[in-house]
């Protein structure tokens, strides 16, 4: 009688293992994708392992505060655990405690051990702010951390950092100096600086600080992507691309590296590679200013200019007084025979930027276009006077003194050219 009664029990323990009803445990096996769940009861875990009767006794660690639990919330703990599936929680919630103020004493610890506390949680406080783009407050806090710990290396970077994002360099540069000179291998701090140097067209400063904080991390992505556009702006396009190559291999949606490297492409004349990149880019951010201006350059390096004049107007859209934006639109007026057009732009992007030389040559070919000469010719002396060399515009001078009579000095800078 016995023995049967044991051989049915086990027959019933077995059936438990199998079917999954009034499981309380989920045992996953495996990593993702290939994981395979195991849906089990605690009671037969608990006598059959030691391993899990350990990690699976929630109520040794909750049994202390038992005494202050109300308790039907116990009731319902209990079977909630025992029955996750079929539980129903019959237990009120509290409402919500008052906040009340109360004015604490002084802790008997020294001033300065809570300057220090202050100091930190300060620059701490700062730092989230700049995380957030909150600059100013940032700054308050920056600021209030060094008054009390003036040689705080956290606070220092995180001052200049906050300085860059406001486009005050200099302020910038000199706290990140004075955070190097405590800490000179922070990675932060030097990526930091060289971004600083880049904006402040001291390029070789910045690729100075970009490789050093890549030798402490060499797969940071946005050091890559800063040292990727100093390079650019240097004209050394294939290590320019080697690192935006890299970046992207780091942070394959990033589209402001496909924007770096399709203006990257588009200085190097790959029109083609550089239009991908910008499409990807837009892909990501369909509204960006920024990337809409470039394609809208590259379809016009291509002379698609439908495509140019419509990404240029959609950016111009966004961002109205973008100099850069309105030149190249300004330009692509000029060869589609619309000389009012761009001369409307042209006009606009240097009333922003009085001293494009790059807008001055167009206009001045506008200008010649309409038959308006001596306008040309005022055009093309600014332009010398800020680029006495270049040889496109001297060149261009003498052939509009040329066609206004002015055959000696149509030479003279024929000559010269």
């Amino acid at each position: 009688m016995s023995a049967k009664f044991f051989e049915k029990l086990s027959s019933n323990l077995n059936q438990l293992l199998k079917d999954s009803d009034e499981y309380n445990v989920i045992i996953e096996v495996g990593q993702a994708p290939n994981i395979h769940a195991f849906k089990v009861h605690s009671i037969i875990l608990n006598s059959r392992c030691l391993y899990f009767k350990d990690k699976l006794n929630i109520f040794k660690k909750v049994r202390p505060y038992q005494k202050i639990l109300d308790q039907t919330l116990w009731a319902d703990n209990t079977l909630k655990f025992m029955v996750p599936n079929k539980a129903v929680i019959t237990s009120n919630v509290l409402p919500p405690r008052k906040n009340l103020t109360i004015t604490l004493p002084l802790r008997d610890i020294a001033d300065k051990e809570i300057e220090a506390n202050n100091s930190n949680t300060l620059s701490y406080c700062g730092a989230t702010y700049f995380a957030m783009d909150r600059y100013e407050e940032a700054l308050a806090d920056l600021i209030k951390s060094l008054e009390i710990e003036p040689d705080n290396a956290f606070a220092l970077k995180y001052r200049g950092a906050t300085y860059y994002k406001v486009d005050r360099y200099e302020e910038s540069l000199a706290y990140l100096n004075q955070s190097l000179k405590i800490e000179p291998n922070d990675a932060f701090a030097l990526r930091s600086r060289g971004d600083t140097y880049r904006m402040m067209r001291r390029y070789e400063e910045s690729l100075a600080d970009f490789n050093k904080s890549l030798e402490i991390g060499p797969n940071n992505a946005f050091a890559l992507k800063c040292r990727g556009e100093t390079y650019c702006m240097m004209r050394i396009y294939e290590e320019s691309l080697a690192d935006f190559n890299k970046s992207l291999e780091i942070e394959p949606n990033d589209a402001l590296v496909f924007r770096f490297r399709g203006i990257t492409y588009l200085m190097m004349g790959r029109y083609e590679e550089s239009l991908a990149d910008f499409n990807k880019s837009l892909e990501i951010e369909p509204d960006n200013a920024a990337a809409l201006k470039c394609r809208g350059s590259t379809y016009y390096g291509l002379d698609r200019y439908g495509g140019s004049l419509e990404d240029l107007n959609q950016s111009l859209k966004i961002e109205p007084n973008d100099a850069f934006a309105l030149r190249i639109r300004g330009e692509t007026y000029r060869m589609m025979d619309k000389y009012e057009e761009s001369l409307a732009d042209l006009n606009r992007s240097l009333d922003i930027d009085p001293n494009g030389t790059w807008t001055l040559n167009r206009r001045r070919n506008t200008y010649c276009m309409m038959g308006r000469y001596k306008e040309s010719l005022v055009d093309l002396n600014k332009s010398l006077e800020i680029e006495p060399n270049c040889e496109d515009a001297l060149s261009f001078r003498g052939l509009t003194c040329r066609m206004m009579g002015k055959h000696k000095e149509s030479l003279a800078d024929l000559d010269r050219s």
